[in-house]
């Protein structure tokens, strides 16, 4: 790749990326700092590397030429296809304000409906309905697992290096970052998995974005905000999604963590919070003392899922570990600590991980791979 095409192209990204984190913290809502900041902090470091990682790639002659215009290609289409989406449905606002925004239309109509419809819903389907694209994302990582592990069983060398479940991520990029190993070492040791995880929540991180901060603009629309304003409730319409966090908090664990420890976290944010939720809705009668908003029925059947989950997916130590972080976590989260469960348990899962990996060797007995 030459030189200037690279450049243009890096510095366009920069340009993009500082805007993205501008916009973040302008529409940010003041009742949630400790959110705003744990995740503005995650989006700094997660797109300062990622510059980082392009800009050493170019070191590396056959990476340069061709998984260096790969990422490039992947990262620009997505980021114009999201604009196109915006710009789109920004135009398309504009003309149906002008001439069909009337209570009489029937797009209005349906729109009220709908919007009434679900927000007049009882709580446990209200709860579904937030939590249902979560557990989708988790059956769909699922699949991909699957057909891709039985794709390249027969060939086991392949399968280690995308499978890759052990490695010590702080020493790692520690290392990578003051320029110790080169930069194809770094890839080999990242594994090929872990890339396509952190290019796919960057990609679902940008959706997400784009979403939240259309929604809270006057003047730009994304499709998706009808969806969005369906779903949150009154309270929530003035502060961000909790998918936003979601998404925020795993390209964090995308980035530092193994494909299987990222599979684990993520069944602790989705599957074991979805059934905390449900089974606390449904069959809470005991409240936590210091956190009304959580039973202690639900707290235990969510634990439970973790433990069952993240013992599948990663083994007994490291399952044993997740089981602990989801109870605290769950038991604390809304009251007395003001952080979304959705944003924490992922940003404290990696940073557990990236400790812990660092100092000690925890084996990663994954019986779900085992069982591929």
């Amino acid at each position: 790749m030459m030189d200037y095409v690279f450049y243009f192209n890096w510095v366009l990204l920069i340009i993009f990326q500082i805007l993205i984190i501008y916009d973040f913290y302008r529409f940010s809502h003041n009742k949630r700092a400790i959110n705003n900041l744990i995740s503005l902090s995650i989006l700094i470091v997660v797109y300062a590397f990622l510059m980082y990682l392009l800009l050493r790639m170019r070191e590396n002659i056959t990476i340069a030429s061709f998984i260096l215009p790969l990422w490039l290609l992947v990262l620009n289409i997505s980021i114009l296809c999201l604009f196109l989406i915006v710009l789109i449905s920004t135009f398309a606002s504009i003309l149906y304000k002008k001439y069909f925004d009337t209570s009489e239309t029937r797009i209005h109509s349906f729109i009220l409906k709908k919007q009434n419809k679900i927000r007049n819903a009882s709580k446990l389907k209200r709860d579904s309905l937030r939590k249902l694209n979560h557990a989708l994302l988790f059956c769909a990582m699922l699949v991909f697992f699957i057909v891709f592990g039985l794709l390249l069983k027969p060939f086991p060398e392949f399968f280690n290096f995308v499978f890759n479940s052990e490695s010590n991520s702080l020493y790692l990029f520690s290392n990578f970052i003051v320029k110790t190993i080169d930069v194809e070492s770094f890839l080999i040791n990242l594994g090929g998995l872990r890339s396509i995880f952190y290019i796919f929540f960057y990609i679902f991180l940008l959706l997400m974005l784009f979403n939240e901060i259309s929604r809270k603009s006057k003047l730009y629309k994304c499709p998706f905000n009808f969806l969005a304003n369906m779903v949150l409730s009154e309270e929530e319409i003035k502060e961000y999604g909790s998918y936003l966090y979601f998404a925020v908090g795993h390209i964090f664990a995308s980035l530092f963590c193994p494909p299987i420890i990222l599979y684990a976290i993520l069944g602790m944010s989705t599957i074991s919070d979805l059934a905390s939720s449900q089974v606390g809705i449904r069959f809470g009668r005991y409240k936590i003392q210091w956190n009304s908003q959580k039973s202690w029925e639900g707290t235990i059947a969510g634990t439970l899922v973790c433990f069952l989950l993240c013992f599948l997916i990663s083994g007994p130590i490291w399952s044993s570990i997740f089981t602990i972080l989801f109870f605290i976590i769950d038991i604390s989260t809304g009251d007395p600590i003001d952080v979304s469960d959705n944003l924490l348990i992922p940003f404290t899962g990696t940073l557990i991980y990236i400790i812990m990996s660092a100092f000690l060797t925890i084996s990663c007995d994954s019986l779900f791979l085992a069982l591929i």
